[in-house]
């Protein structure tokens, strides 16, 4: 018997990417795509991996220990490009 893992995602419309990325999250059959995650009961609780353009204090204050978000707290040289491409570009010209 197969069980169907359903977890769920959720992008915000900011920025120049959020298309891409959620066009690769719903090709993921195992994934549940979520519109809103405020004003909408128990949304938020229910979601388990959040992307977003920017960081967002309001997301990371509220997370638990199942859920997921793009942002790494104080690794700012790793999860936004143009640094990321900095710190790559110094440490492979060394």
């Amino acid at each position: 018997m197969h069980t169907q893992l359903n977890f769920k995602f959720y992008t915000d419309a900011t920025g120049n990417n959020h298309p891409v990325v959620r066009q690769i999250l719903k090709r993921r059959s195992w994934l549940q795509r979520v519109d809103k995650i405020k004003n909408v009961p128990n949304a938020f609780e229910h979601t388990h991996f959040f992307w977003t353009q920017w960081r967002r204090e309001a997301i990371s204050a509220k997370l638990g220990p199942h859920q997921i978000y793009s942002k790494i707290d104080g690794n700012y040289l790793l999860t936004n490009k143009t640094n990321l491409y900095r710190t790559m570009s110094s440490y492979y010209s060394t």
